[in-house]
């Protein structure tokens, strides 16, 4: 309530982009202008994460593991992308920010699979997926044209790799 407040009765307390903040003040303003229907901050706080989980393919970061930290105006002082994605997708479902999913769980495909279902501290708060997320990221995860830059097969398969001649 502290930074919805603060964003209304001092506005340089929460600029737009390409301004930095905190996720603290994104995720305070972002759920709190969705419940009291303050469209400017909630338009505000959903720029701030368009540029961190982009919408438009071309500015997705396509890349090998490690993923390549991703532009951004607001600090994840942990580091760990999968609380940070865990807290996206938790605060896009709450805040029916639904567009923000698929980048976020672009980003958690470099992540082994029993983190997954791990509960993980971001932002001074416990994070985990619902099962429907886990269900949804485990679905997309499988589906071979996702994972083109991924490719865990090579790795785990039996099958793919040299042919032994007799």
């Amino acid at each position: 309530m502290v930074h919805l407040f603060k964003a209304l009765y001092f506005p340089q307390h929460f600029l737009p982009p390409p301004q930095d903040t905190s996720f603290e003040i994104i995720e305070g303003v972002l759920r709190l202008s969705n419940k009291y229907d303050v469209p400017t901050l909630r338009r505000c706080a959903l720029q701030h994460l368009v540029i961190r989980y982009p919408t438009d393919l071309d500015k997705l970061q396509f890349s090998v593991l490690p993923a390549a930290p991703a532009e951004h105006t607001y600090d994840n002082p942990s580091g760990d992308i999968l609380g940070e994605v865990q807290a996206i997708v938790a605060l896009a479902r709450e805040t029916h920010s639904l567009w923000l999913i698929p980048s976020a769980f672009y980003d958690a495909l470099g992540c082994p699979l029993d983190h997954i279902v791990s509960q993980w501290t971001c932002m001074n708060r416990l994070r985990t997926f619902s099962s429907m997320d886990v269900i949804a990221f485990l679905a997309g995860y499988t589906a071979p044209a996702l994972r083109q830059d991924f490719p865990y097969d090579m790795f785990f398969s039996e099958t793919i790799g040299c042919q032994e001649t007799d």
